[in-house]
């Protein structure tokens, strides 16, 4: 039996969003159709060069960061290996760390205003709910300078404003 014959429906994920009646997940494939479908603001950059630092250092959050500390992996070793809350935050801190030590290289070369541009796109879209979340685990953050700063300049802009957990939450 083919696979597709088997799946039914799309498993709940989150993020989802439904365009024309149809379920899409993951944060990446919808950026991405975000970007293509309403072109401005820009998510990357013109340039081919940029376009492709700025999908790296987005690939890294979320594929190098993201997956180790997701809310279901801290889940999973909380309940199948019975892993302290000073152990979840050591899993945790070990791997952002680790995925921001790179971050910061890419962004200390930078000379623009933000990343990979003189506006925030994809890159600062997912750098800084991960900059949030560290803090949400007190993670000291002082050996990353430039990503802090970059985190700072979007906290100044009203579209980083309106996606922060709190502004989502519902009531």
């Amino acid at each position: 039996m083919c696979w597709h014959k088997t799946v039914t429906a799309i498993a709940p994920r989150v993020p989802t969003v439904i365009v024309e009646g149809q379920t899409h997940t993951q944060s990446m494939a919808i950026l991405e159709w975000l970007d293509e479908a309403y072109p401005e603001p820009r998510f990357l950059p013109e340039h081919p060069h940029h376009r492709m630092q700025a999908r790296a250092f987005a690939d890294t959050v979320a594929c190098d960061i993201h997956p180790l500390n997701n809310s279901s992996v801290l889940e999973y070793l909380r309940e199948n290996f019975s892993a302290a809350p000073d152990t979840i935050k050591d899993w945790y801190g070990t791997w952002v760390s680790r995925g921001f030590e790179a971050l910061e290289v890419h962004a200390k070369a930078s000379k623009s205003a933000f990343l990979f541009g003189d506006a925030p796109g994809l890159a600062e879209i997912c750098l800084v709910p991960q900059i949030y979340n560290a803090r949400r685990f007190d993670l000291d953050l002082s050996a990353f300078p430039k990503l802090l700063e970059i985190d700072l300049k979007c906290q100044d802009i009203e579209a980083f404003q309106k996606a922060t957990p709190e502004a989502v939450k519902p009531d």
